[in-house]
């Protein structure tokens, strides 16, 4: 079966909900469905019903209320292209209001005239939207977070004439920065440096570690990591492990036995641990035999249960040396460096990538006025890909979720295969469990006012 004929086959398939996904603009609704299935033509269908058929409460919606949301530049480009094409069908009567989904309208004004011409009201709806359309919000995640902030930078404590970084400007600026942080660390015979060149660190590592924790570093900010155990730590695990371990050789009834060699190689390395880089005692599996132990069974159990809890223990301690020198980096990346990182940014007026959706949040988040404003100014919000949304981009979209939570609208690529599944916002498991995992729920519950 070709590509079309497949694509057919599936709107038969579930013309209904995909019918109603379109046209119920009073309702919201989560559509998951595999790739290639029409989700974004779906999310399409619907724009244009809400600006030519019926909005929420009926009327047909301005295009400057919707705010239609996507993962790349080019999914929105292409999300214009295909409205573009629409309204200029409409306008110049090549739209077929009887043609089936996924396809144009067959209700309301979409209807031609008793005289065969498109309706008026539909063809200047069409002109109107048109127009609006270079304008309209119909962007990325992050371009529509900074087109909050440049409307309101003062109040997201910004220049105003600050500049948006893309992830292509972050990464030149970020190699800038730290070029200049890493060469006077070295001219200053930075100790944690000295350090990790010593243990076998290569700068270009180093540069690694810090670009990831830059890229992250909101959620490192909120992360309390365990520094790694001290001496007196390890010392006294091991105790407790010989204490433990000790009276098991005892038990062995025959010497040959592969679990009683194990436990020997353990033990000996918990009494006079070998220098770095030397084999760790191995884990058990499931030899030794039942017979070659006094308690039989049960004992072997103790013993491979032991082996191995040794041997995971071995492994951490000779790995203790790195962990400790690692934990030591990370603290001075995140405490020195990031600081600068921020401090660069501050003095040249710019936003990363990560700076945009975050600030925007905060903007919406602290400020009840702002949050109103932008949430009466969009009657229907629709964002495509909802899966791929990280909590600060969802944490975001939440703000305006309160006063327009009957004209949402959240495709995701939730279903391996198959024809569309809708589901009603209200009573949406995926939504619930979605909302949760992106901590969104404060944002739900926040009041208009």
């Amino acid at each position: 079966m070709s590509v079309n004929g497949s694509l057919s086959q599936t709107f038969k398939s579930d013309s209904v909900p995909r019918r109603r996904a379109i046209e119920e603009t009073h309702r919201s609704f989560v559509v998951e469905a595999s790739a290639g299935t029409g989700k974004t033509s779906t999310l399409v269908q619907r724009i244009l019903h809400l600006v030519l058929e019926k909005g929420p409460e009926g009327v047909p919606l301005p295009l400057s209320r919707i705010c239609a949301i996507t993962f790349t530049e080019k999914a929105a480009g292409e999300m214009k292209v295909r409205l573009r094409q629409h309204f200029e069908e409409v306008i110049s009567g090549r739209s077929l209001p009887s043609r089936p989904l996924p396809g144009r309208f067959s209700t309301g004004d979409s209807a031609n005239s008793k005289g065969g011409g498109m309706n008026p009201h539909l063809v200047q709806r069409a002109r109107e939207a048109l127009r609006d359309l270079e304008t309209a919000s119909i962007s990325t995640f992050h371009s529509f977070a900074v087109s909050l902030l440049k409307e309101r930078p003062i109040e997201a404590g910004l220049d105003p004439r600050f500049a948006a970084l893309d992830e292509t400007g972050s990464e030149l600026f970020f190699r800038e920065v730290w070029e200049l942080w890493i060469s006077r660390a070295l001219a200053d015979r930075e100790s944690v440096l000295e350090l990790a060149l010593r243990e076998g660190f290569r700068l270009e590592s180093l540069e690694e570690l810090a670009r990831t924790l830059r890229l992250n570093q909101r959620a490192v900010r909120m992360l309390k990591c365990d520094s790694p155990p001290a001496e007196e730590e390890i010392r006294r695990k091991t105790g407790e492990l010989l204490e433990r371990g000790g009276s098991f050789p005892d038990l062995v009834l025959e010497s040959e036995d592969k679990l009683a060699a194990c436990l020997e190689t353990a033990l000996q390395w918990l009494r006079d641990p070998p220098e770095s880089g030397s084999a760790l005692p191995a884990k058990p599996g499931n030899v030794g035999a039942a017979a070659n132990w006094k308690g039989g069974k049960k004992t072997i159990e103790e013993v491979r249960s032991f082996v191995r809890e040794a041997a995971d223990f071995c492994e951490a301690c000779q790995n203790l040396p790195a962990q400790q020198v690692l934990n030591e980096v990370i603290h001075w990346i995140t405490g020195d460096f990031l600081k600068e990182w921020e401090k660069c940014k501050r003095e040249q007026g710019l936003l990363d990538f990560d700076d945009q959706l975050w600030m925007a949040r905060e903007l919406l988040r602290n400020n009840k006025y702002i949050r109103r404003e932008f949430q009466e100014r969009y009657a229907a919000l629709l964002v495509d890909e909802f899966r791929t949304l990280m909590p600060s981009s969802g944490t975001l979209f939440a703000c305006f979720l309160p006063p327009i939570a009957e004209n949402l609208i959240l495709p995701s690529s939730g279903r391996r295969r198959g024809s569309c599944l809708l589901w009603e916002i209200r009573n949406s498991p995926f939504i619930a469990s979605a909302m949760l995992t992106l901590k969104l729920i404060l944002e739900l519950s926040a009041p208009r006012a």
